[in-house]
């Protein structure tokens, strides 16, 4: 008989000594992951056998013996939110809302005066393709 296929594995459902013998890991360690990543209960779980899908077991101690917990994750991304956020207030980023109208109106006046100027028409097409351009990234950053 081969190894289980991935549709047998995504149904199994392991007791935590089960986990622990599988992994190598001891029952408490086991239990920890399990419970540092917020696995919940298999459906079929009744009574004192506590069992858990193998595969989202196998995930929580992947992330868990990178010390990253969904806690760990959920926290970090927050800060991230956080000192971003700090930064817009503090005036040290501007939001791109913000500015981009601003940037606009800048690329039109170039324009006027590029059209205006005594510029060969090479250069002006130059110049209009590199306006052209940054107002094309700008939208897509936008």
């Amino acid at each position: 008989m081969g190894s289980p296929s991935f549709e047998e594995q995504n149904a199994a459902e392991y007791s935590v000594s089960m986990l622990s013998r599988l992994t190598g890991l001891d029952r408490r360690t086991v239990d920890k992951y399990l419970e540092a990543e917020g696995l919940e209960l298999a459906e079929s779980s009744a009574g004192n056998a506590k069992k858990f899908p193998f595969l989202k077991a196998i995930r929580a101690f992947i992330f868990c013996s990178k010390g990253q917990s969904s806690a760990d994750r959920r926290n970090e991304a927050q800060a991230r939110m956080a000192e971003v956020q700090t930064a817009i207030l503090e005036r040290k980023y501007i939001a791109i809302e913000e500015i981009a109208p601003v940037v606009r109106s800048y690329f039109s006046a170039q324009n006027a005066i590029i059209q205006n100027s005594n510029l060969e028409d090479d250069e002006k097409e130059r110049l209009f393709k590199k306006a052209q351009d940054l107002a094309k990234k700008l939208e897509n950053i936008a």
